[in-house]
This record gives structure tokens, C-alpha cells and sequence, in this order.
């Protein structure tokens, strides 16, 4: 007799981080031997028992996964669920369609972003972001986070990713579309006769909270216009807004990300301003990926072989040396750029260099310029490019 008829069911998806791993494996063995087995397994495990939170083990490092699994298997055994296999669903899962949140009550201009199987978490930025979502939850004070790093390498993925994985709203404000201060909060129209004050999507969204809210280029607002998110993002979180005669306060639960380009050679930037700089706790020092994992991601992304992503991250490296290090280059190739690299590849070949990474680098000085020495990084790898 089949136990799980006319009971809610679900089917194991693909996932190769599972499909190396034994038929089970047993607690104590998990427990010894923690470093066979990656964080991804794990999760995949979790995940497919519906243990915990959604929120909770879509960002829990690899101790927390481990920890899970030994408790909710006290008799010793972990039966590995494959591909395809087909489980009864937890009474938590059969519950859920009828406690999610529904897009109607999203504030219109927020949206949920999805989930990118190909960005990467590496172990620290996973811990720091669980521990963020765990304050809120603790119903601590959460911290504003700033995400620094060199353009293009994922700073604006972080805060994206945090909300995919959450499930929450994501409000994104670019900085530098902002002029004036009360931009922010809203604007005086006059209509019959008479004055209303229409308020602003960004103060409408942190009022009623619940959301991640992205100040994406940070540093490319001038200071007067940032200055009147002080008394929002420090620990009061709440300023008096004089044209609308109400005090603004932030909602529970919402987290603020900024991402910044700081250094000298990121033009029409603005310093950040010590006040404001204080006010965000923690700093997420972004770089690019190592040579594995943007392989990888060059992969999942634009369905390049492994062997043309190998190349292009080798020349992408090699550039970034020279400019990080010797100062010989001005210019670095991106993982951003590298993407487009790689998604031109796929048509029309070696040819994608010149429209994508060539330009970006001086033709001055002829055979001795930035574009002939980076030329030759290309036909290092792609010896059949000729310009």
C-alpha cells in the first residue's frame, strides 16, 4: 500500500551538489569528518527536510547546517534524498501557500528580486548576512551595512541576493538621481486652490518597513543630499519632516545597504562624510571571485565551455595585476565586463575583445600602450585574435 496516497507530495529537484554523495551518511560521521562535506550538500540536505526557516538556512554557515542536522536526526542516519525522488511534504510546506506573502501588498515600485543559483557566498559573507537577518529577529537594532569594492565585481548582487533569499521587498534608490535633500521624502503640489504634500516612494517603503532598501552609489550624491538620511540610519531612526508636519520612523525590519566606489580613481564621486560613513556598522569589502568560482559563474551565466571561461578569467587576472599592483595599467577588467566577454563569445568568438575589453584601454603609445600590452594577455590565451 502506498502511505503518502492523497498526501501532499513534492519531487526532489536536480542539483549536483547532492549527486556525489552516498545513498546516507551518518551523524557521527558528520561530525568527525566535517570537511567532506561543502556547505552546499549540506544545505541541500536541510532544505530538502524542510528544516528550519526558509530565511534561516538559505544564508546559515556550514556549523549551523551541521548542527541542524544532528538534531533532527537523533537515531544516528541521514538518508540522502536524490534527484528525483519523490517525499511527502512537510505539514510546514503544505501550510505555506496560505501564509506567504502576496505581491498585493508590495508598495507598487518594490519588488521581490529572484534568487541567482549562480552568485556566490563565499563562507564570511554568509555568516555576516545570517547574523544580520538574526538581529532583527532578536529584535536588536539592525545594522546598516556599506558594500565597498572594485566596480563590477557584485556589490549591488550582495544586497540583491540578501533580499531573494529573505523573501523580502527590495526598494533600490539610485543616489545620484537624487538633487535634492527633500527628494527623499516627497514633494508640494498645488491643486485647487490648495497645497498637498505628496510623499515619496523611499518614505512611503521605510515607514511601513519590512524591506531591504539599496543606496546604490552611495558616494555619487553630494553630501547635502545625503545629509538628511543621518537621523534616519542612526539608532533613533526617525526625523521630522517639516513640509509634511509628521514625523518620518523607520519600520521594523528593514535593512539598509549602500554601495560605494571609493578611491581616487572613480571620478565624480564624493568623499563620504565621517558622519554618515559612522552610521553604517558594518563594512562588506567586496573583490572579485577566485579563479574557480568566476570560472563557474562565467559558465552558469552564458554557457561558455570551462576551458574559454579558464582563459578569460587568466587574461581578466593578469589585467587586474597590472593595474592593482604595478600600476602599469590604469584600467582593470571586471567580472561585469568579463560577462560580456563571455556572452558575445558565444556568437561571434574571439572577436568579442574588440568590442568589449580593447576599448576600454589606451591606444596611446602604439605597440608600448595599455591596449597593445593587454592585446598580448588575449593572444596569450586566444592566439588566433588578430587586430
Amino acid at each position: 500500500m502506498n502511505t503518502m496516497q492523497n498526501r501532499p507530495t513534492k519531487t526532489i529537484r536536480r542539483n549536483r551538489a547532492v549527486e556525489n554523495l552516498p545513498e546516507e551518511i551518518t551523524v557521527k560521521e558528520l561530525q568527525e569528518n566535517p570537511e567532506k562535506y561543502h556547505a552546499r550538500q549540506l544545505r541541500n540536505i536541510v532544505i530538502s527536510y524542510d528544516i528550519g526557516e526558509c530565511t534561516w538556512r538559505n544564508l546559515a554557515p556550514k556549523t549551523e547546517l551541521i548542527q541542524a542536522l544532528i538534531d533532527n536526526f537523533p537515531g544516528g542516519v541521514i538518508k540522502i534524498r536524490k534527484p528525483g525522488d519523490v517525499v511527502e511534504k512537510s505539514k510546514k510546506e503544505t501550510e505555506l501557500s496560505s501564509t506567504e506573502p502576496q505581491s498585493a501588498d508590495i508598495i507598487p515600485g518594490l519588488f521581490i528580486p529572484k534568487e541567482d543559483a549562480s552568485f556566490v557566498f563565499d563562507n564570511n559573507l554568509r555568516e555576516f548576512l545570517s547574523a544580520l537577518r538574526r538581529m532583527s529577529q532578536g529584535k536588536k537594532d539592525i545594522m546598516n551595512t556599506l558594500l565597498v569594492g572594485p566596480q563590477g565585481c557584485g556589490k549591488t548582487s550582495v544586497a540583491y541576493q540578501f533580499a531573494a533569499k529573505t523573501g523580502m521587498p527590495l526598494l533600490k534608490m539610485n543616489c545620484p538621481l537624487v538633487r535634492e535633500p527633500r527628494d527623499w521624502f516627497g514633494s508640494k503640489r498645488a491643486e485647487n486652490g490648495s497645497v498637498f504634500w505628496d510623499k515619496a516612494l523611499f518614505a512611503e517603503a521605510i515607514a511601513k518597513g519590512g524591506l531591504v532598501v539599496l543606496l546604490d552609489e552611495i558616494t555619487r550624491a553630494t553630501p547635502n543630499v545625503l545629509n538628511s538620511l543621518l537621523p534616519l540610519l542612526d539608532w533613533t531612526r526617525e526625523s521630522y519632516i517639516e513640509e509634511a508636519k509628521e514625523k518620518l520612523k523607520v519600520g521594523p525590519q528593514t535593512y539598509f545597504f549602500a554601495t560605494a566606489n571609493i578611491g581616487a580613481q572613480f571620478t565624480g564621486t564624493f568623499k563620504l562624510d565621517s558622519a554618515l560613513a559612522d552610521r553604517f556598522g558594518a563594512i562588506v569589502e567586496c573583490s572579485f571571485l577566485s579563479e574557480h568560482d568566476e570560472s563557474e559563474l562565467l559558465v552558469k551565466r552564458s554557457g561558455i565551455s570551462m576551458d574559454v571561461a579558464n582563459r578569460l578569467v587568466k587574461i581578466a587576472n593578469m589585467v587586474r595585476n597590472e593595474n592593482q599592483n604595478s600600476g602599469k595599467l590604469t584600467e582593470t577588467i571586471s567580472t561585469r565586463v568579463l560577462l560580456d566577454v563571455a556572452q558575445l563569445y558565444t556568437t561571434i568568438k574571439e572577436s568579442a575583445f574588440r568590442f568589449t575589453v580593447l576599448p576600454k584601454f589606451s591606444s596611446d603609445g602604439g605597440l608600448q600602450s595599455e591596449r597593445a600590452q593587454v592585446l598580448g594577455f588575449i593572444q596569450g590565451q586566444f592566439p588566433h585574435l588578430s587586430i
